[in-house]
């Protein structure tokens, strides 16, 4: 949603002549650059929250909606409310209109065209009375005769009577449908900074009470957050507005296009701010590299001896060279050690970008050096990876468990290699909810069914598997454990009837857990999956068990 893409000094009268090349983006544009607001006060300050109210003004119901949502926007001072006219039928292309044909509509619209926003305030809630309303659609009572303080009502007449309703009412109508997804012929609805709520039902009733509702859950999401964002940095962007960006009402837009953008993607993590009383002594300050870009604040808190320093350090210094970032490190250590708190030299192993060779092929790796060592000591290496990684030293001609570098001629070096992504999960039986131990899990694939296998420990129900990155058929080992158990679900998905396994994707080297139930034949109900065979029982085994 950008500029107004209507021409210079063209509105809804071009908009019909071009309705077929328009999509549905620019149509949005334009409302949203010519729409009219009610508000509590004429005051400079944006609103955060913008309620459209979609509706055909000409009915009891619409009005009423329209007339719920300004009562709760006058004990609002952060609220705007416009109106998106859907209007339940219209009549064909160059039909003659009757003077008074929609006549409620387009009153409600030149109000909010020509007066200011809380003027057209105290206009609408004295007309939006239903018989008020009712005097004015069937032409028993004039519009301009609905006096208001401060304003010459002969100038709404001209409005009204100079407005082209017919092209306003078909581009609202085709808002409706094609852009805000609302079947026309009167569906009322309620958009909320971009959120459509609706369409409502024909009995359905959304009163001032709901609009209040909902004004609190919005401020409550991220109305409030960004409110607070746009207050701390307001004083140096009002320095550098433009004329145009000083008007509260463009301001407004772009709080409204900013809201709905937000609220479209998903809910992650919430950010909090860290409070603290000063950050001139023990605090590590980096500034961006770019301080006229987009900058990331990132604040650490971190024992300088502890082991989770060793790891933040490189990580950081990576992040400085990829993102614009304002760095802040707080040095936070403990009163007192009893003990050296790290016995280890630590390397992280991170790029900040692929490194190829001379000849254009990709290097063979990042690489940790370790200099100037004790050398009398008595060193272990080893690898600190992700818990779902088997990582296994490949190369290496000397013993890593035992590493005494005065008796090393030269250097030790050493070349590891991930060797398996461990597929983990938890097991249960539908019914009781044990964990069927014992039960024999294969991972394969349609080639070779049985590649690696495992069996389920009675603590938790957990299992590992072997696997690499592809897609894999989990199964029920054939033998005891297929005779006895079916597969029921993995992860809430549904396993059909008499299939032999279920597809697990390994598509990231992150942890992959997954919840399978199992659950027993119906001619197997008694049976105890680790007794032995009946074959081989007999009346001592009878009487041992």
């Amino acid at each position: 949603m950008g500029a107004d893409p209507f021409p210079e000094d063209h509105s809804w009268n071009w908009y019909l002549a071009n309705r077929s090349k328009i999509s549905s983006l620019d149509l949005s544009a334009a409302i949203v650059h010519r729409a009219g607001y009610v508000t509590r006060r004429d005051d400079q300050i944006p609103k955060m929250i913008t309620n459209w109210v979609v509706a055909d003004l000409e009915t009891p119901d619409g009005r009423q909606l329209m007339a719920d949502a300004v009562d709760q926007m006058r004990s609002s001072s952060t609220i705007r409310v416009s109106v998106i006219l859907n209007p339940t039928s219209l009549p064909a292309i160059g039909e003659v209109w009757d003077g008074n044909k929609f006549i409620f509509s387009r009153t409600v619209i030149a109000a909010l065209s020509v007066m200011k926003p809380d003027i057209s305030g105290q206009y609408l809630s004295k007309i939006l009375k239903e018989d008020v309303a009712l005097d004015i659609s069937s032409g028993k009572k004039d519009p301009s005769e609905i006096k208001v303080q401060d304003f010459d009502m002969s100038i709404l007449r001209r409005e009204i009577d100079s407005s082209n309703g017919e092209n306003l009412l078909r581009a609202h109508r085709d808002f409706c449908e094609r852009s805000l997804g609302i079947a026309t012929g009167g569906k009322r609805a309620v958009v909320n900074n971009g959120r459509v709520l609706g369409p409502l039902d024909d009995d359905e009733i959304f009163s001032a009470d709901d609009f209040g509702l909902l004004e609190r859950y919005a401020f409550t999401t991220v109305t409030e957050k960004i409110g607070k964002a746009l207050a701390k940095a307001g004083d140096e962007d009002d320095m550098e507005d433009s004329e145009e960006d000083s008007n509260p009402n463009k301001k407004s837009d772009k709080i409204m296009r900013l809201v709905s953008l937000l609220i479209s993607r998903p809910q992650s993590k919430s950010r909090f701010e860290i409070p603290y009383r000063g950050d001139q002594y023990s605090v590590i300050k980096i500034d961006a590299q770019h301080p006229d870009r987009p900058a990331f604040d990132i604040t650490v808190i971190v024992d300088p001896v502890s082991r989770g320093a060793q790891k933040v350090g490189p990580i950081l210094s990576t992040l400085l060279e990829v993102i614009n970032c304002n760095l802040r490190v707080f040095l936070n250590p403990v009163e007192k050690n009893s003990d050296m708190p790290l016995k280890s030299f630590y390397r992280f192993v991170l790029e900040a970008e692929p490194q190829f060779s001379a000849d254009g092929r990709i290097a063979p790796g990042p690489m940790a050096r370790f200099i100037n060592m004790p050398t009398s000591v008595l060193l272990t290496q080893n690898m600190h990876v992700p818990e779902n990684w088997l990582v296994e030293s490949v190369r290496s001609p000397y013993d890593l468990d035992n590493i005494r570098l005065e008796d090393v001629e030269s250097t030790v070096h050493s070349e590891f290699e991930l060797e398996y992504l461990l597929l983990e999960g938890h097991c249960f039986e539908q019914t009781m909810g044990n964990p069927p131990r014992g039960l024999q899990i294969t991972l394969g694939t349609n080639h070779q069914p049985v590649v690696v296998d495992t069996i389920v420990m009675a603590n938790l129900g957990y299992f590992q598997l072997k696997a690499n990155p592809g897609a894999w058929s989990l199964r029920l080992r054939q033998g005891r454990s297929a005779n006895i158990f079916d597969l029921v679900s993995v992860d809430g998905t549904e396993v059909p009837q008499n299939s032999s396994g279920v597809k697990i994707l390994i598509s990231s080297f992150r942890s992959h857990v997954i919840k399978l139930k199992v659950a027993k034949k119906p001619e197997m109900l008694h049976v105890d999956l680790l007794a032995d065979d009946d074959s081989n029982s007999g009346i001592w085994n009878s009487i041992t068990s």
